[in-house]
C-alpha cells in the first residue's frame, strides 16, 4: 500500500509539473539562451564562455575550474587570457576590462577599443581616445604610442612592430629600445615568420611595389623582390598582398598580377549586348560572367622565392595553372585550371597535377590526367602526396623522394583483394611517419612507404561491435604524439547512437579501452550538417579538457575533465526545463524491398497514449546520427523546427534517405511510405489520417515527389525543391553552372542523361505524378534562388492547378535560404504553421488559403486571419 501511495504521488507530481510548463511562443524562441563560444586558459584553471540569449543579448561568464567562483558581464566580446594565465581581458561597448583571475578584481578602461593581447608575453595593446596605448598586463603600466597608425606583436611576444605615417619601427618590449625597420613609401602588408625574428613587408611608391625583409638579429632590412628581380617575367607586376614564409624560413611567398592588354574593339561590332555561347567553350558564358574576377586583370597569382643563394623568383601560377590547396616547405602541388563539374563526361577537362620544387622551380609529373581523381593532398612534412581514385576505390600515396607510388589499401591476397575495402584519410603522425585513416568503423595506421603492414589501431573492435571510431586531435595535435603514445578517440555506437571516448595506442593493434559511452552527444566528426559539436578543447600546458555535452533532453553545456569520466559541470543552461520537452527513439524497419532502414522519432513528454497525434515527416539525406543532439527552438524558414512543432501537439519523424543511382526519389518514396506504415502499425497513438511531409532543397524535392506519388499523406509543404528533372537538366545554378552534374552524379544521382534513360527522369520527377496527386501541397520558393530556379516551383504549381489539385505557392523576395528572423521568414513560418494546423490539427483555414490575395491587395492584406465562415480551401 505504501509503495502504491508513493507511485501515485510521483505520478501526480509529474503531471502537475507538466501542467506548469510554459508554452513555446515567439518570445521564448527569440530569447532562448544558447552556448555561443568558450575558451580555456593555458594552465586549465579558468574558463570563459558566452551565452547568447537572442534579443536580450549575450552574457560573458568567467569561472575557475571548480565552477564555484564566477563573474559575468553583459554584451562583451573577444575575451583573451594573458600569457601567464593570471588575467583575462575583453571588450565591451563602453571600453576594455582587465580582470585579475585569482580574486576577480576589475580594471575598466573607458572608451578603449581595438584590443590586442600578446599570446607569448605580458603585453596588451588598445586604442584609447584615438591614441594607441601599450599596457603591461602584470603591473598595469602604460605607454602611449604617439603617432602610431597600427601595431602588431611578433609571434614570440618580445617585440612590437609599429607602423607610422612614413616609417616602420620595431620596439623591444624588454628594454623598450626602438629600431628603425624602414622609412619612406607607403607600407602595406606585413608578415612575421613563426619565430618572430624575421619580417616581410611590402612598400608602395606610386604604382610600384617592392617587397622587403627585416632580420632582427642583424637589425638589417633589405629589398628582396621587385618587378625587375630575376624570375619576374615581362608582363607581370608584384602585388602588395599575400606575403608569407614557409615553416623553415628559407622560402618566401608573394602574389603577382599578370598584365593583360585590353583587347581592341572590332570596327564592325554592331552591338555589345549579345552573349555568344559556343559548344567549344570550357566554361559556359554564365559561369564566365559569374567568375569574371578570376579572368580579370586584378586576379592575383602565387609566386615563391628561395632565400638561400639569392635564388630567382618562381611564377608557377598562370591563367591555366593554379596551386592546389596549400603549399609545403619545399614543394607545392599545382593543378591545371579545369571545369571540375564536367570531368565526368569531358576527357579534355580531366585535371592534370604536377609537383613543383619551391627551391629550383622544377616540375615533376606524378599523376596521369584522370577523371576520377579526388582529394589530392601534400603531406604535412612534404614527403608524400596522397589521392583517392574513386573508380578503383583505392587511396594512393606517391613518395616524393623515391618517385614510387603505392596503394594505401594494403597488400592484396591471392585473389587480388586488398586488406581494406575503403579508407578515409584523417592525418599524419610526426615527420610523415605514418598515415592515420579510418574505414566504416575502425582506425588504421598505415606505412606510406609500404614496407610495414597496416595496423588496425582499434583491432577490429569497431566492426565487431558496430562502433564508429574517429580522431579528436587535429593535425597539429597528432604531430605532437609519439609513436607509442596513448590517444583518446571519439566513439559512436550504431545501434544506440551512444557517444563517448575510448583510448587506443599508436602502433598497436589492441582492443580499445572504453572511457565513457553513454546516451549523450560529446563529439563526433563528419555526421552533422548543421551546428556540429566542437572537438574537446585541451589546455595548452595541462591535461585538462573543456568539452561539450548535450542530449536530446538536455541543452548543450560545458564540462571540465582530466580523464573524461569525472566531469565538473561549468554551465547550467537548461531553458528546456520550463517547457514541455521531448525525447527521441531510434526506429528501425525494413522497406518493401527488404532493405534495413532507420530514422528518429521525436515524441513529446506529455504524450497521452490514449489519444491520436498528427505526424510530420522531415528529411535531408542521413540524419540518424542526430539522435542524441539537442535541438534548439529556432525560427527556421527552411526545415520545420522540430521542438516548436512538438510543442504544438505534433510528432516528428526523420528518416535516413540515402542516394540511390537512378532511383533516388523512388527510393525516398519507398522509405517514407514504409516508415509511415511501420510507425502506424506499431504506435497506435499516431493518427494515420493526419500525416504530413515537409522538406527544403533536396528535402523539398522529396516532398514534391512523395506528395505527387503517394496517397498516405494529408498535407505537404516543400521549400526550394525541384519538380521536373527534364527541364532543370538544361538549367543553371550555383553561380551560372550547368545543373547536369548535380542531377546526373551528385546529390540527385539520376545516373544518366535524359536522352539515354528518359524513363529515369520521368520516374523521378514530381511533375509526372501531378494528375494522380491527392495531397494538398504548399510550395515556398525565393525568386532569387541561385540553386533551384523558381521556375521549378512555377512548373509544379501550374501543373497541379491544371490537374485541379489543391496547391498554394508562396513566392518570396529571397534566395535559396530565408532568414527566419526576417519579416519574409516570419511570414513564411506563420503561413506554414497555419497550413499544417488546418490539415493536420483540424483548425480553421486562414483567408489566404480560402480566398487568396489578389495582386492589387499585395502589401495591404495579409490573409492571416482565420476564415470566420469555416470554409474549406
Amino acid at each position: 500500500m505504501k509503495k502504491l501511495f508513493i507511485f501515485i504521488f510521483m505520478l501526480l507530481e509529474a503531471t502537475t509539473s507538466l501542467a506548469q510548463k510554459k508554452e513555446m511562443d515567439f518570445n521564448a524562441i527569440n530569447t532562448w539562451p544558447n552556448l555561443a563560444s568558450y575558451g580555456i586558459s593555458n594552465d586549465g584553471k579558468y574558463v570563459w564562455y558566452v551565452v547568447d540569449s537572442g534579443r536580450t543579448g549575450s552574457m560573458l561568464f568567467i569561472k575557475n575550474a571548480s565552477g564555484k567562483r564566477k563573474i559575468s558581464y553583459s554584451r562583451c566580446y573577444g575575451p583573451e587570457f594573458s600569457n601567464d594565465c593570471k588575467n583575462i581581458l575583453f571588450t565591451s561597448e563602453k571600453g576594455i576590462y582587465k580582470i585579475r583571475l585569482y580574486d576577480f578584481k576589475e580594471l575598466f578602461i573607458k572608451n578603449a577599443r581595438d584590443l590586442k593581447v600578446s599570446e607569448n608575453s605580458d603585453w596588451a595593446l588598445y586604442n584609447h581616445d584615438n591614441k594607441m596605448k601599450l599596457m603591461n598586463i602584470k603591473d598595469g603600466s602604460e605607454r602611449i604610442m604617439d603617432g602610431a597608425l597600427e601595431c602588431w606583436f611578433d609571434p614570440s611576444g618580445k617585440s612590437l612592430l609599429v607602423k607610422y605615417e612614413d616609417s616602420l619601427c620595431l620596439l623591444n618590449l624588454t628594454n623598450h629600445k626602438s629600431n628603425l625597420v624602414y622609412a619612406g613609401g607607403r607600407i602595406e602588408s606585413i608578415c612575421f615568420n613563426g619565430l618572430g625574428d624575421q619580417l616581410l613587408f611590402s612598400v608602395v611608391n606610386g604604382d610600384t611595389v617592392t617587397i622587403h625583409k627585416y632580420l632582427s638579429i642583424a637589425n638589417k632590412t633589405e629589398q628582396v623582390i621587385s618587378n625587375n628581380s630575376p624570375g619576374m617575367r615581362k608582363g607581370t607586376l608584384l602585388s602588395s598582398q599575400g606575403l608569407g614564409f614557409n615553416n623553415t624560413n628559407d622560402i618566401i611567398f608573394f602574389k603577382y598580377k599578370i598584365v593583360k592588354q585590353k583587347p581592341q574593339q572590332d570596327s564592325n561590332l554592331i552591338t555589345k549586348y549579345v552573349d555568344i555561347w559556343n559548344y567549344k567553350d570550357r566554361f559556359l558564358q554564365s559561369e564566365q560572367l559569374d567568375k569574371k574576377d578570376e579572368f580579370d586583370a586584378d586576379h592575383l597569382y602565387q609566386g615563391v622565392m628561395p632565400l638561400t643563394n639569392k635564388g630567382a623568383a618562381f611564377l608557377f601560377e598562370n591563367a591555366d595553372t593554379l596551386v592546389h590547396l596549400s603549399m609545403g616547405n619545399e614543394y607545392a602541388v599545382i593543378k591545371t585550371l579545369n571545369n571540375d563539374h564536367e570531368v565526368y563526361w569531358r576527357a579534355n577537362e580531366w585535371p592534370s597535377f604536377q609537383l613543383v620544387s619551391l627551391k629550383d622551380g622544377t616540375h615533376t609529373d606524378f599523376l596521369k590526367s584522370y577523371e576520377n581523381v579526388h582529394e589530392v593532398q601534400l603531406s604535412p612534412s612534404g614527403k608524400f602526396i596522397t589521392w583517392a581514385d574513386t573508380s578503383a576505390k583505392a587511396y594512393y600515396c606517391y613518395n616524393i623522394g623515391t618517385g614510387n607510388t603505392i596503394s594505401l589499401m594494403g597488400k592484396t591476397d591471392g585473389h587480388g583483394k586488398s586488406l581494406l575495402d575503403k579508407i578515409y584519410l584523417d592525418g599524419w603522425t610526426a615527420n610523415d611517419a605514418f598515415v592515420i585513416c579510418h574505414d566504416d568503423y575502425d582506425l588504421w595506421q598505415i606505412d606510406p612507404i609500404g614496407v610495414k603492414s597496416a595496423i588496425c589501431l582499434t583491432a577490429g573492435y569497431g566492426k565487431l561491435k558496430k562502433i564508429n571510431f574517429a580522431l579528436i586531435d587535429d593535425q597539429k595535435g597528432l604531430e605532437m604524439k609519439k609513436l607509442n603514445d596513448e590517444v583518446i578517440v571519439a566513439a559512436m555506437e550504431d545501434s544506440s547512437m551512444n557517444n563517448g571516448f575510448y583510448k587506443i595506442r599508436l602502433s598497436s593493434a589492441v582492443q580499445p579501452k572504453k572511457i565513457i559511452l553513454e546516451p549523450s552527444l560529446y563529439y563526433f566528426p563528419g555526421i552533422f550538417a548543421e551546428n556540429p559539436p566542437r572537438p574537446p578543447l585541451k589546455a595548452l600546458s595541462s591535461n585538462v579538457y573543456l568539452i561539450q555535452k548535450q542530449s536530446d533532453r538536455k541543452s548543450l553545456n560545458l564540462v571540465l575533465t582530466n580523464n573524461f569520466v569525472d566531469q565538473v559541470s561549468l554551465t547550467n543552461i537548461h531553458p528546456e526545463e520550463d517547457f514541455i520537452w521531448f525525447h527521441t527513439k531510434l526506429i528501425s524497419w525494413t522497406s518493401k524491398y527488404g532493405e534495413p532502414r532507420k530514422g528518429i522519432l521525436y515524441i513529446p513528454d506529455n504524450l497521452d497514449t490514449t489519444m491520436k497525434y498528427p505526424l510530420l515527416f522531415n528529411y535531408y539525406e542521413i540524419r540518424s546520427g542526430e539522435l542524441r543532439k539537442f535541438l534548439r527552438p529556432d525560427l527556421n524558414a527552411a526545415n520545420i523546427n522540430i521542438p516548436v512543432y512538438l510543442s504544438k501537439g505534433y510528432l516528428v519523424f526523420v528518416p535516413d534517405i540515402p542516394r540511390k543511382k537512378g532511383h533516388t526519389f523512388e527510393n525516398a518514396l519507398d522509405i517514407i511510405e514504409s516508415a509511415a506504415l511501420h510507425l502506424c502499425s506499431n504506435y497506435k497513438w499516431i493518427d494515420k489520417s493526419r500525416m504530413g511531409l515537409q522538406g527544403h532543397s533536396f528535402g523539398g524535392t522529396i516532398t514534391n515527389f512523395v506528395a505527387t506519388h503517394s496517397k498516405l499523406f494529408a498535407a505537404a509543404q516543400s521549400s526550394s525543391g525541384r519538380s521536373d528533372f527534364i527541364s532543370c537538366y538544361g538549367g543553371l545554378g550555383f553561380g551560372g553552372r550547368s545543373l547536369q552534374a548535380t542531377i546526373e552524379i551528385f546529390q540527385n544521382n539520376l545516373g544518366y542523361t535524359p536522352w539515354d534513360r528518359p524513363d529515369v527522369y520521368v520516374n523521378n520527377s514530381p511533375i509526372f505524378g501531378a494528375g494522380n496527386a491527392v495531397t494538398p501541397l504548399l510550395i515556398a520558393h525565393g525568386k532569387d534562388d541561385g540553386a533551384v530556379n523558381i521556375g521549378q516551383a512555377i512548373e509544379l504549381f501550374t501543373a497541379l492547378r491544371r490537374a485541379g489539385k489543391k496547391v498554394w505557392f508562396l513566392q518570396y523576395a529571397a534566395g535559396h535560404l530565408m532568414d527566419g528572423y526576417s519579416k519574409v521568414g516570419t511570414d513564411f513560418i506563420l503561413r506554414q504553421q497555419q497550413f499544417f494546423d488546418h490539415y493536420l490539427n483540424g483548425k480553421p483555414a486562414p483567408l489566404w488559403m480560402t480566398e487568396g490575395i489578389p495582386v492589387k491587395l499585395k502589401g495591404i492584406r495579409s490573409g492571416l486571419q482565420l476564415d470566420s465562415l469555416g470554409r474549406e480551401p
